[in-house]
């Protein structure tokens, strides 16, 4: 949405950036999360729960591991 490379958004309750590779995801901030893609089942995009203008990415492992990132604008 503002051109940079990696998406702000919420892990739990610790804003940070998510970034898009070649082989996958990580996320910056406490705790880091680095999600390879041959270890994700499915993803899902959802509405997001305090404010119409931002949605949720849901993403499942094949481990059934689920992680969402919030407040994505």
């Amino acid at each position: 949405h503002s051109g940079a490379q990696c998406i702000t958004c919420s892990y739990k309750a610790s804003s940070g950036l998510l970034y898009p590779l070649e082989r996958g995801f990580i996320y910056v901030h406490k705790p880091p999360v680095h999600l390879r893609f041959e270890e994700i089942a499915c993803v899902n995009f959802a509405r997001g729960t305090t404010t119409t203008r931002s949605f949720d990415f849901e993403i499942e492992t094949k481990q059934g591991n689920q992680y969402t990132f919030s407040s994505i604008e």
